[in-house]
């Protein structure tokens, strides 16, 4: 058996002085004295004012010695917090610190360092392990080295702006560890999260926190930041969305916008509670940041930078003669550009070239997308074909017209068929608004000419699809499931070629109360041992009232 609190020696000196304390307790006889009384109105006084209490009384009373001595030792033992060698013989002891952005908060991180700098001393084991989890889990101190390396380990951990990856660690831990390894966790400080613990589990997650008051509280901060194509129509600039908690704007926290480090002039477009829209903002490949100033004291989530596009307009090939609106429309289109090669895309007649193409087909009955991948088809109904109503040419000319139908093209490249009888002088489709704008969503689709994600969040995954992802120093992303999944702000780039900017969105987090920050930081620990604990507490209440009804019934003195 060994104790979380106190070393083993001092536990069985404390036992001994109880036991001696005791003993010559037991030997404690009344001694009287005599006093003189005015008036039998205070014998009773008296009587009182007279004993005392001497070490020459015989040791008569063995059980009621043995009591007192029982209830002594297991207070003592409730102290003491014992943990016995059934429980951590051969168990796989694994302390985790939590350094995502909830550690921001306050002096959160350094407290729970100190917590788990105590907890371990300069003992060393060989089932101990210590990790610290932020963007990515660090290993602070292996299984058979003394935590007295802790501390300067421990000095290199700062909180990130990243979400909590407790679960996912746990999870995988809990999958990775050997068949049939007695595994306990740790968390360390204040983590609020819950381990569902099956029954008869060898994997065991407890909590080792301080005792400081936690209260849960929503702290506000930019909730999401991206751009998409200006609603004014123009060439060459884009929207870009905020949404902040309208609770953190008040009449002491402003939002401040640049781009590129200089102060954007332009005035943000209320449109919601805590939405708010820049309109016309030039794509030319800038940092816009956003931040609400002055920042609290969580800070993770007050500022975010979107990286924005590089605007050009795409070359595109015709491929044989076009009819008479289409080609028009080519033209005017300031977007598209018909003469610069190479091209981005083919229009016109099917062709041998493996460019992505727009083909215009005379056999076709309806609109057919080709598409690289499966992940491609929400992208097509929501993005390109969201507010056309193809249904309209249905109610015109004899030709029977069939659904949109979308599949994965043999070679890789996307295409779209476009029926010819679509574009017929008695269906009127060249002339409603639909045309122009279904033919500019196409050859954006097709061209695949955007560098650049609209928005992308810490925690959150990226496009498979786009080829593997690096950050800025060249660090590979680590997929997390079937996408990879940023772990820490910045400017992220795909094989592809395509760039996104990263940034970490406000959340609920736990905070600490100003007056709670001020309370005494003592060791507090749930899990099994806690059970323990009360069941002595237990014992310890029913020896007492043991000892009440004897005295009552004078069975001891």
């Amino acid at each position: 058996m060994s104790f979380n609190l106190i070393g083993g020696w001092t536990f069985a000196l404390g036992a001994t002085f109880l036991a001696c304390l005791s003993f010559l307790l037991q030997r404690l006889k009344t001694r009287y004295r005599q006093v003189k009384v005015p008036t039998t109105l205070f014998w009773k006084e008296a009587v009182e004012e007279s004993q005392a209490r001497v070490l020459v009384r015989r040791f008569r009373h063995p059980w009621a010695y043995a009591l007192i001595l029982f209830l002594a030792l297991t207070l003592w033992l409730c102290f003491a917090n014992p943990q016995f060698a059934g429980e951590s013989g051969d168990i796989h002891e694994i302390f985790v610190v939590d350094s995502s952005a909830d550690a921001a908060v306050g002096s959160r991180l350094a407290r729970s360092k100190e917590l788990l700098l105590d907890t371990l001393g300069g003992s060393s084991s060989a089932h101990v392990e210590v990790f610290a989890l932020g963007s990515q889990p660090k290993l602070l101190l292996a299984q058979g080295e003394s935590s007295l390396l802790l501390r300067d380990r421990l000095s290199s951990v700062v909180a990130e702006a990243v979400p909590s990856t407790v679960r996912s660690f746990l999870e995988r831990l809990h999958r990775s560890r050997p068949d049939g390894q007695r595994t306990r966790v740790r968390l360390v400080g204040f983590s609020g999260f819950r381990w569902s613990q099956i029954p008869g589990d060898s994997f065991h997650v407890s909590h080792l926190r301080g005792s400081t008051a936690v209260v849960a509280m929503h702290q506000g901060g930019i909730r999401a930041c991206g751009f998409a194509p200006a609603r004014s129509g123009a060439v060459g600039v884009v929207d870009v969305l905020v949404e902040i908690d309208p609770e953190s704007l008040d009449s002491k926290r402003s939002l401040q916008i640049s781009l590129d480090g200089k102060p954007l002039k332009a005035q943000a477009e209320t449109i919601a509670p805590g939405i708010r829209i820049l309109r016309d903002v030039v794509a030319n490949g800038a940092i816009l940041a956003v931040g609400l100033l002055p920042k609290d004291a969580f800070q993770a989530d007050d500022e975010a930078k979107l990286l924005l596009p590089t605007w050009r307009p795409i070359r595109v090939e015709s491929v044989g003669a076009l009819p008479r609106d289409l080609a028009l429309l080519l033209e005017t289109n300031q977007a598209i550009d018909t003469k610069n090669t190479p091209a981005d895309v083919l229009i016109g007649s099917k062709s041998e070239a493996s460019l992505p193409a727009l083909i215009l087909d005379e056999e076709a009955s309806g609109l057919v997308v080709e598409v690289r991948d499966i992940s491609e088809r929400s992208i097509v109904k929501n993005s390109i074909l969201a507010g056309i109503d193809l249904n309209a040419l249905r109610r015109v000319g004899k030709d029977e017209i069939s659904e949109t139908r979308i599949r994965i093209s043999a070679d890789g490249v996307r295409r779209v068929f476009l029926p010819t009888m679509f574009l017929a002088p008695e269906r009127h489709f060249t002339a409603r608004q639909d045309f122009p704008v279904l033919i500019d969503r196409v050859l954006t689709w097709l061209s695949d000419a955007e560098e650049t994600l609209a928005w992308a969040a810490v925690g959150e995954e990226l496009p498979a699809s786009l080829g593997p992802w690096t950050d800025e120093i060249g660090r590979r992303v680590v997929a997390a499931g079937l996408n990879p999944v940023a772990r820490h702000a910045g400017i992220f780039s795909a094989r592809s070629g395509k760039k996104t900017s990263v940034s970490y969105f406000a959340q609920d987090v736990s905070l600490v109360t100003n007056a709670a920050q001020e309370l005494p930081f003592a060791l507090v620990e749930s899990g099994a041992a806690s059970h323990l604990l009360t069941w002595l507490g237990l014992l310890a209440f029913a020896v007492l009232v043991a000892e009440w009804h004897f005295l009552r019934t004078s069975r001891i003195p």
